[in-house]
């Protein structure tokens, strides 16, 4: 994953020599996983990656972003949260952090000792009993009021929305992060309720209204 930048050459200059120095690296990077309680979380998986390209542009409707990145070596991390990696990047690789039980994150790799804080996965469903047109849209919240992103997580990527419609009163189930502390309830964009938030990890928390 290390990247060199040559010095600059001419075209059709002929002669070339290209230098590159020796690898700038981490002999090893060692790290826990930490949930927010400062437990350790085994079974996560991280992913060594370098970010090659990041473009963002307007396209029709909006905006749009692609970045492509170079994969390297992955780990899981064990039973008291631990990993390592050999031979990494002293500088631009980072790790993606992935699980079944948490919140999809990235971190930047910036030392050989590493302490990753994660937030556990909650998932939920909002039903609505009748009449089910009090409300349309729902958001989620921390503590400090700030939107949570609502997720459907799949082996192979992540969907996020800051806000979800209500399809016949069901929300249909969603992953959130265990910071979420309030519901907010929208009708026609307009913010209408709220209801406090207790999500406990595992199963799915069924919140009728």
């Amino acid at each position: 994953l290390e990247v060199v930048t040559s010095e600059p050459f001419e075209a059709g200059q002929n002669g070339i020599v290209v230098r590159l120095p020796a690898p700038d690296v981490f002999a090893e990077v060692r790290g826990r996983v930490l949930g927010p309680d400062g437990r350790a979380v085994s079974g996560v998986a991280l992913e060594l990656f370098r970010p090659m390209a990041d473009v963002t542009a307007r396209v029709f409707g909006g905006r749009s972003r692609v970045v492509m990145s170079e994969f390297g070596a992955v780990a899981t991390s064990g039973a008291d949260g631990t990993f390592r990696f050999s031979d990494v990047p002293r500088t631009g690789a980072a790790l993606g952090v992935r699980g079944d039980d948490i919140v999809p994150t990235k971190v930047d790799v910036t030392a050989a000792e590493l302490e990753i804080e994660v937030d556990l996965r909650c998932h939920f469903e909002v039903v609505l009993r009748e009449p089910v047109g009090r409300f349309d849209r729902i958001e989620v919240a921390d503590g400090d009021g700030q939107g949570l992103d609502l997720m459907v997580l799949t082996s192979g990527s992540t969907q996020a929305w800051t806000d979800v419609e209500l399809v016949e009163g069901r929300s249909g189930v969603l992953s959130v992060s265990s910071q979420a502390r309030s519901l907010r309830l929208l009708k026609d964009g307009a913010l209408v309720g709220t209801l406090a938030l207790d999500l406990r990890p595992g199963d799915v928390n069924r919140i009728e209204l």
